[in-house]
């Protein structure tokens, strides 16, 4: 992949996980669900793996 593309990928996927931890938080405030406990897990988990490959992908454009 192209340095710039490389770049952009990484924000993508650094903006994605902003986006489901504030999903994450507005859903708090809805005490709807039973077990938000699944929902605070599952969503962190994915949240912060985005966030780790967006900036793994961000530093690797700024290497080469």
């Amino acid at each position: 992949m192209e340095k710039e593309t490389k770049k952009e990928l990484g924000k993508l996927l650094i903006d994605i996980a902003k986006y489901i931890i504030t999903a994450i938080v507005v859903s708090s405030f809805f005490k709807a669900f039973e077990d938000t406990w699944i929902i605070f897990a599952f969503g962190g988990g994915v949240a912060f793996a985005l966030l780790a490959y967006g900036f793994w992908v961000f530093n690797q454009s700024t290497k080469q």
